[in-house]
């Protein structure tokens, strides 16, 4: 009886300390590219990592961005998947990967992030508590509006709905507009009624919220925006080296995924375009250089705002980007 007693004291004890539980978090619309990635990645897990239980709420049920970094970071949500916005609520100087016209190409952009956009936050993240396990593409950032634009000037004036970023912010000045700060939820009333006459986003982002009240999308391609998956120190650290590894496999599959991103916005592109009600411009290269000239000029602005180490950041960001270029266009910026 004792030794019997022993051994099934013993059993629990082993399963009380494999099983380890977690939230994950995040905020992604169904029927969307991002979604099926979660439901990829939530097979994955299922299926090869032992002694995990995961409850998930990946629609936005534990807050917003913010209030999910902040989650996180007290060890209420395990791991997240936040826009950069959200990360930059608690590291500021994440927001720098998202000045306008850093990045010119997907060619760059994926070499950049698959060599070293996460050694180069790292620090900062493990700062905060937090372990990176890789990124997410949410896509190329673009402007739309209620009138037609063409050139930085034809912005003057005009009063654009921004996110709570200081780069959004720094370079609708710089191309002379009002920069509103309007939360997501108003934001389609905010057009309707006229408190506002533009704003920047992804394609699958102005497809979901306000295509219909601003009608006129310029393809500007200015701003490269990417999620990280971050994971609780404290959490991540109870779990074993194989646990760790896998789920660093579930999160870390950027290239695949980004694929999958932009032939999705390529096929809503091509919808809103036969829909014939709205205007999709292209730039040409004649603007295209003025919008990089605008979008160059907020970068000090937006660094010096942001403070803390963003300089030495984004010094390391150019020095990478000119050995990448050097690889894929002979040193040329393109």
């Amino acid at each position: 009886m004792r030794m019997l007693l022993a051994t099934l004291l013993f059993t629990a004890s082993v399963a009380s300390k494999a099983e380890v539980s977690g939230i994950v978090a995040g905020r992604v619309p169904e029927g969307t590219a991002w979604y099926e990635h979660w439901v990829e990645r939530q097979s994955f897990i299922a299926s090869h990592v032992d002694g995990l239980a995961l409850d998930y709420f990946i629609h936005g049920e534990l807050g917003d961005d913010p209030a999910i970094m902040a989650g996180l970071r007290r060890g209420r949500i395990s791991i997240a998947g936040s826009s950069l916005t959200g990360v930059a609520s608690i590291i500021p100087e994440t927001a720098i990967i998202a000045l306008p016209y850093l990045f010119r190409t997907e060619e760059e952009t994926d070499a950049y992030f698959t060599c070293c956009a996460g050694d180069l936050f790292k620090t900062l993240f493990e700062e905060k508590g937090l372990v990176f396990l890789g990124w997410s593409e949410a896509g190329w950032k673009n402007i739309f509006s209620t009138s037609p634009l063409q050139v930085p000037d034809d912005a003057s004036g005009l009063r654009f709905r921004v996110p709570p970023a200081i780069t959004s912010r720094e370079f609708v000045n710089q191309i002379g507009g009002e920069p509103t700060s309007i939360g997501l939820s108003d934001m389609l009333s905010a057009f309707e009624t006229g408190l506002v006459d533009g704003g920047m986003g992804t394609i699958p982002y102005y497809w979901g919220t306000v295509q219909g009240a601003a009608p006129h999308l310029l393809l500007t391609k200015h701003a490269y925006e990417v999620a990280p998956f971050l994971a609780n120190k404290s959490w991540w650290n109870r779990l074993s080296d194989v646990q760790q590894s896998l789920l660093r496999d579930a999160f870390s599959r950027f290239s695949d995924e980004a694929r999958q991103v932009r032939m999705s916005e390529g096929d809503i592109l091509y919808s809103m375009a036969a829909s014939k009600v709205l205007t999709i411009t292209h730039v040409n290269e004649r603007s295209r250089d003025e919008w990089i000239k605008a979008g160059l000029a907020s970068h000090q602005k937006a660094i010096t705002e942001i403070g803390g180490s963003a300089q030495l950041l984004y010094d390391q960001i150019q020095d990478d980007l000119t050995r990448i270029r050097q690889t894929l266009f002979n040193g040329q910026t393109p």
